[in-house]
């Protein structure tokens, strides 16, 4: 089984666009939440669908991830003497620390269990290191200084979420019980085309284009959503804003869960007496000296 998370993906937006591989042969509205702030949080409700834990359980929320990063004193001194550079400075100079940041590094608590621990994941928020999210928000944050064209732009994002649905076409064609990722271009091109639903389609329609070569390779697949973005098309209030249209999508019959908490549960029901396969170290049969001649070694 295959689980793909598109940030992000609104399920209006799929429905009115006739997004097939999106919206797989059995699909519906999925029920999400909000913690710290009034509308659904990225860093929230991930873990909260790999744990099916609410963010006071798992102990990821907006902002904890910050504190636990800024609040080493190293970092506070040099925040505080670079305090007079110019805005484009500070940016530059604090990049390695935001590498490090909630976006990219924030964890679950240790004691806590999750959906992939007899599987695979990558970038998955609060699961593992999210490095594709924290590559895609240095790609925003270019994006608002106004250092890329759209076509450019569009580009990288689409692209970044190419590489991780190329992962998980790997893992398909692996003997895997369980793999899953977390893609985050949708987001991004939702807040940037609130008000261009025409540049905003354009990457809908990639995402669907690269989930149909996934649905082809894949066992069965399942495709989650956090939320959805609000924008013109649908006429809502606050364009470039979340919205609460979360969604469900999979190749497998039967009911579907109905909120972000329920996601776990009904995964590992339907994935009962799977275990993960477990193999012996890799080994290597080439000389290790012409290894070594090579740089490999």
């Amino acid at each position: 089984m295959i689980v793909l998370g598109i940030d992000a993906a609104d399920y209006r937006l799929a429905k009115r666009w006739d997004l097939e591989n999106l919206l797989l042969d059995n699909h519906a509205s999925l029920e999400t939440f909000s913690h710290s702030l009034d509308t659904p949080s990225t860093i929230e409700v991930w873990p909260s669908i790999a744990t099916g834990l609410s963010p006071e359980e798992h102990g990821l929320s907006v902002g904890s991830g910050d504190r636990l990063e800024w609040e080493n004193p190293v970092l506070k001194l040099g925040s505080r003497i670079t305090s007079h550079l110019p805005t484009e400075v500070r940016y530059q100079l604090g990049r390695p620390f935001r590498r490090a940041s909630a976006l990219e590094s924030a964890r679950i608590d240790e004691s806590v269990s999750h959906l992939f621990e007899t599987g695979y994941v990558r970038n998955w928020p609060g699961i593992t290191p999210a490095r594709e999210w924290g590559r895609a928000s240095e790609w925003f944050g270019q994006v608002s200084r106004g250092e890329l064209t759209d076509d450019e732009y569009v580009r990288r994002e689409m692209g970044n979420d190419g590489q991780i649905i190329g992962w998980l076409e790997a893992q398909a064609l692996s003997d895997v019980s369980l793999a899953g990722a977390h893609i985050h271009g949708l987001d991004h091109l939702g807040h940037v085309y609130a008000k261009r639903p025409e540049k905003l389609r354009n990457g809908y329609e990639i995402v669907d284009t690269l989930v149909g070569q996934l649905r082809e390779l894949a066992d069965e697949l399942v495709i989650v959503s956090d939320h959805g973005m609000q924008q013109t098309l649908t006429d809502d209030p606050e364009p470039g804003v979340h919205s609460w249209h979360a969604m469900v999508s999979t190749t497998i019959d039967g009911e579907l869960p109905d909120s972000v908490f329920d996601v776990r549960s009904w995964i590992e029901a339907r994935l009962e007496g799977e275990t993960r396969a477990e193999n012996g170290a890799a080994t290597i049969d080439a000389p290790t000296e012409h290894l070594e001649d090579l740089g490999y070694l």
